[in-house]
């Protein structure tokens, strides 16, 4: 489970079984696995909690590397899914997955950021996983897969450690919570000035950082 699995779950007190359903990108049928589909979906900017944010649906699965067709996919799920409001933020998240997943569009590319690194790097179910459960990756391909996971959360660029863009998604629903954003705040001092000419290994320091116990 990823660390932000790990503070959406605990947050919106979701179970392992929501978590799952969220994984293998099925309809939340409950109420915690929508709220924890919500609480994914702020941290990936793809909602506010009050709207679907089209323009960083775009930035975050827009991959211009990918075949026209994906690319034209993914674009028509922004327009389908521009006006989707509600004051309601955990059922906001479940019309949105609806909307994301059309059933005229169910046999194209998928959008999520995990099933398009693991198309673009290659990846395995069995390499997904060792991401997913926070284990150091051990081959290249997952130095790769977890590079490409860490470029579209703006936690680097391929080159750097981005400070700024790991506490912009750190800081996402810690607005209240000062413990946390200390803690955010000194991990991001700490990686600060990670380089590397290699982006796949630059991903395992960046990792190796973020799980380093003090």
């Amino acid at each position: 489970m990823t660390l932000n699995e790990h503070r959406c779950r605990d947050l919106e007190e979701a179970t392992d079984e929501d978590v799952q359903v969220y994984r293998d990108a099925q309809y939340p049928q409950t109420r915690t696995a929508r709220c924890f589909y919500d609480c994914m979906y702020q941290y990936y900017g793809i909602s506010d909690g009050h709207r679907f944010c089209r323009e960083t649906f775009l930035n975050r699965v827009l991959d211009r590397s990918q075949p026209e067709q994906a690319q034209q996919y993914v674009r028509k799920a922004a327009d389908r899914c521009e006006r989707l409001e509600r004051g309601d933020r955990c059922e906001l998240a479940a019309d949105i997955h609806s909307c994301i997943n059309d059933e005229e569009y169910l046999t194209s590319p998928p959008t999520t950021p995990q099933q398009i690194c693991r198309d673009r790097e290659g990846a395995s179910i069995d390499d997904v996983r060792l991401v997913n459960e926070s284990r150091p990756p051990r081959t290249r391909v997952q130095q790769c897969f977890l590079d490409c996971l860490y470029q579209r959360l703006g936690y680097s660029d391929g080159r750097r450690f981005l400070s700024e863009g790991f506490l912009r998604q750190a800081m996402l629903g810690a607005e209240h919570d000062e413990r946390r954003r200390v803690f955010m705040v000194a991990l991001a001092r700490r990686c600060d000035g990670l380089v590397s000419e290699d982006r796949c290994q630059l991903a395992a320091g960046i990792r190796a950082c973020i799980f380093q116990k003090s």
